[in-house]
Formats: C-alpha cells, sequence, structure tokens
C-alpha cells in the first residue's frame, strides 16, 4: 500500500466543513461506545442530557470551533436518543449511539435490533430530521417507518447479499417534537436496525460522527466483522480513526501488528479518499511487553501513512494512577476525565488550531 502524507484530504475537508458536511467514522471497542462516560445514558452515552464519551466531546469541539452557532443554522445537539423496543412478550431498550453538537453519530449495528412482525422501536424527540441505518440481505423482510403516527416509508431491507450501513433520510421536518416509530412487518421473519440518529440544525454542513464500538472487541474483531467495511463503502468518511484498546493486549504484539496492518489495508481499499489516524491505547498497571505493543502500532502506521495518536505518550509514558482520576473505579475503562483526555490526544493530531 503507497504511503501519503497523513490527514492532507481530511485537513481539506475539515476547512470546508462549515459549507458541506465532513464524515468521521471511528472504529473501536467499548471505551469507543461510551463505557463509563457520564451523562446520556445508558450504552454509549444515548440519552437526555451531555455524554461524556470521548466521541461525543469531539464531535462537540470540532463543530463548535468550525460553525458557530447562529439563529438561521441551529447546532445543538439533540438531547434524545432511546428507541424503546416493545415487543409482544418483552419489552427490551436499545441505545442509539448519538454525538452531541451538530450533527449526531450513528452506531454501526453494535446497539441495533433485529425486527419481526408486533416488534416496534420508539422515541420521540426534538429534531428537524431523523437518519436510520439497516442491513439489507436475502432473507430482509420490510420495516416500516412512522413519523406522528403517519406511515413514511417501507425500508427495503432485502437485497442479493448481507450488506450493512445502508441509509435512509426523512425529508425535513419542522423542528418539533417528533414520535418516530420503526415496525418489523413479518411474523417469520426479522429485519435489522442497525442505528440512526436525529437531527436538530442542518444537514448540509458541519463535522458528522459515525461511531462504530463494540463491547469486548479487538482490532481482530473488528476486521473479521463484515459490516465494519459495509458500512465504510456505504458511507464513506472524510476521516477513518482507528482506534485500538486494551482487549488488543490479550493477542499480543505480532499479532496487533498484522491485525492493524489488515485493517489500514481494508481500509484504504475500502474507502481510497479517506485519511486515517490510529489511536494506541493507554497503558494498564502490572501489563508486560507495553513498549513492543507500542512499537507495532508505530511501524504499521509509519509504512500506511497513518496519523497516530499515542495516549500512552499522552500520559507521559506511564499507566494513568487512580489518582489522576483517568479511570474509573473499575480500573480498566476511562472515566469522564479519561475520556475527555482522549478527545484531547485525537483532537491534538486531527486538527490544525489550537484549544
Amino acid at each position: 500500500m503507497t504511503a501519503r502524507p497523513p490527514l492532507a484530504r481530511w485537513l481539506e475537508s475539515l476547512a470546508a466543513a462549515d459549507q458541506r458536511p465532513s464524515l468521521v467514522t471511528i472504529i473501536g471497542d467499548s471505551i469507543t461506545a461510551g463505557a463509563n462516560a457520564s451523562g446520556g445514558g445508558r450504552r454509549g452515552g444515548v440519552g437526555r442530557r451531555p455524554s461524556h464519551r470521548y466521541a461525543d466531546l469531539l464531535a462537540r469541539a470540532l463543530n463548535a470551533e468550525l460553525a458557530p452557532p447562529r439563529p438561521d443554522r441551529a447546532l445543538a445537539w439533540t438531547g434524545g436518543g432511546w428507541f424503546e423496543v416493545e415487543r409482544r412478550t418483552q419489552q427490551l431498550r436499545f441505545g442509539w449511539d448519538r454525538a452531541s453538537g451538530h450533527p449526531e453519530s450513528c452506531g454501526l449495528g453494535g446497539h441495533g435490533c433485529r425486527l419481526g412482525a408486533g416488534d416496534e422501536v420508539a422515541h420521540r424527540a426534538l429534531c428537524d430530521g431523523v437518519d436510520l441505518y439497516f442491513t439489507a440481505s436475502a432473507e430482509g423482510t420490510p420495516l416500516e417507518v412512522l413519523i406522528d403516527g403517519e406511515p413514511v416509508v417501507m425500508l427495503p431491507t432485502a437485497g442479493p447479499r448481507l450488506r450493512s450501513g445502508r441509509r435512509w433520510a426523512s425529508s425535513a421536518l419542522p423542528l418539533a417534537w417528533h414520535d418516530v416509530r420503526v415496525r418489523g412487518t413479518d411474523a417469520k421473519a426479522t429485519a435489522r436496525l442497525d442505528g440512526g440518529y436525529f437531527h436538530r440544525g442542518t444537514r448540509s454542513r458541519g463535522v458528522l460522527v459515525h461511531v462504530g464500538g463494540h463491547n469486548g472487541w479487538s482490532t481482530l474483531d473488528a476486521v473479521r466483522h463484515r459490516a465494519t467495511f459495509d458500512h465504510l463503502a456505504e458511507n464513506p468518511p472524510d476521516l477513518v480513526v482507528w482506534a485500538t484498546g486494551t482487549n488488543d493486549y490479550a493477542t499480543g504484539p505480532d499479532e496487533l501488528e498484522a491485525s492493524l496492518a489488515d485493517a489500514m489495508e481494508r481500509v484504504a481499499r475500502t474507502c481510497p479518499r479517506a485519511d486515517r489516524a490510529m489511536v494506541f491505547p493507554y497503558a494498564l498497571p502490572g501489563r508486560t511487553a507495553w513498549d513492543r505493543f507500542r512499537e507495532a502500532a508505530v511501524r504499521v502506521a509509519s509504512t500506511t501513512g497513518t496519523a497516530l495518536v499515542d495516549l500512552h505518550a499522552h500520559l507521559g509514558g506511564a499507566p494513568p494512577t487512580p489518582e489522576s482520576g483517568f479511570l474509573s473505579p473499575d480500573g480498566l475503562h476511562p472515566g469522564d476525565v479519561g475520556h475527555a483526555v482522549i478527545a484531547d490526544a485525537i483532537l491534538a493530531v486531527i486538527r490544525p488550531f489550537p484549544t
């Protein structure tokens, strides 16, 4: 794979984001999904309060600087993101990823659900537009979308092969509280709804963030998951942030290097116009061979023309201490302080202007 100067195209897109939308897609594990970040609600910062996960902080920071709020172009975050799944035999809740700022992030299937006849997801949000993402397959059955009680569309989830990341966007809605429902239609089969977001503000400019955070995943898991690359192909980003996490320590330095090289090659092949950044995680107390993991990531970043966000170096080259407040009480995932540090480290690499 031919290396190129990291982030040149992304910086061009970022500079023009006040006139047209720019898309960032983050792929990672539970930390990316928002584990232990406060606000928003359960499952990846989805809820009615501002989320403190690093993806949300990243989206807010980028949009606050590129497009200050104006009366004619509202950029406020929506303040909502729950879809309640109502089944005939049980009630379940699935979080739908979103990022605060202008517009919102969406999940890549990590918080999706399957809907058959009698199944319905519903959410009431202050918004002026809705985007839904779904998976098409040969066995797919239509999903009915209703807005404010009126049928709007039947999502075509049937296709010649399995394909995630398909998108449907509503027409512009009056900025108001809208009731959005998605219903399964088939008693014998189900269709998968992958994710979605509610807009409050124009879709025509600003930085959008798509979040693909899956609990327990390593880089190898993400590479093996076809929906990862389906979504990139269906929704070509300007920047892909591949966020390695502490789950990668269970593999080994050589395995990590091979997986990261494979990931960067597949990202480049799937969306050749996207720039790439790689996040190398923080150290954990008691882990061995730390330098070998880091050296593996540095080699892959160098040989593939990928910008490197080195959290280990950002934290002074040592594991975070309990006194720093970086880690949450579980001693593994970052808390609010940690998510803020991660966002700052990424911003220091991917944007050309100071905080």
